[in-house]
């Protein structure tokens, strides 16, 4: 049979609460911590944060990314984790290939870190940190139908051994959730 590619949306957490042991992130920790066993091993991960938007697609394409602590008001020790996956610069052309051939715009970022959408759930799923990855930016339209264009356009990666992770809800900016009324409710 032919390796195909597990695609998964997944949550993780409050900044770093779920490294921390915080109460309440006992299940989500546990399904993070064992869903490795139930699939092949993957050859790369390719991750879309909810924590990455940008007017243009934009793909990781660092051979070593950095890490990005995208919150704030933590402990220190906080700061302080590694996650030394390598990157895959040939991974990040091939999607920029597939977008291309869509119509989509997109660049590759060899500066940007992966931000804690992608470490904080990496570092309970594959703490070896032994795996290529790669991170995928939303379109700052935040637009379905655009999005939905951008998942066809990579569906060529289906029959390849690779993890695709959905990281996050599907919304994240909570102020603006929570200053929203509808007064049809």
């Amino acid at each position: 049979m032919k390796d195909a590619a597990t695609t998964l949306f997944i949550p993780h957490g409050g900044g770093p609460l779920p490294l921390m042991e915080v109460p309440g992130y006992d299940s989500m920790n546990r399904f993070l911590r064992e869903f490795p066993e139930s699939i092949q091993r993957p050859d790369a991960i390719i991750v879309v944060s909810a924590h990455w938007e940008e007017p243009t697609i934009s793909v990781t394409a660092a051979a070593t990314p950095s890490l990005l602590f995208d919150y704030y008001g933590f402990p220190p020790e906080t700061y302080e984790y590694r996650y030394p996956a390598p990157g895959h610069p040939d991974l990040a052309r091939r999607v920029t290939d597939l977008l291309q051939r869509a119509d989509i715009p997109c660049q590759m970022d060899y500066e940007r870190g992966l931000d804690h959408g992608v470490f904080v759930p990496l570092l309970l799923m594959y703490p070896a940190a032994d795996i290529p990855c790669i991170q995928i930016s939303l379109s700052s339209s935040l637009d379905a139908a655009f999005h939905i264009r951008l998942g066809h356009a990579l569906t060529d990666l289906r029959f390849e051994n690779l993890l695709i992770l959905g990281s996050g809800y599907s919304f994240h900016n909570l102020p603006v959730l929570m200053n929203k009324r509808d007064d049809s409710l």
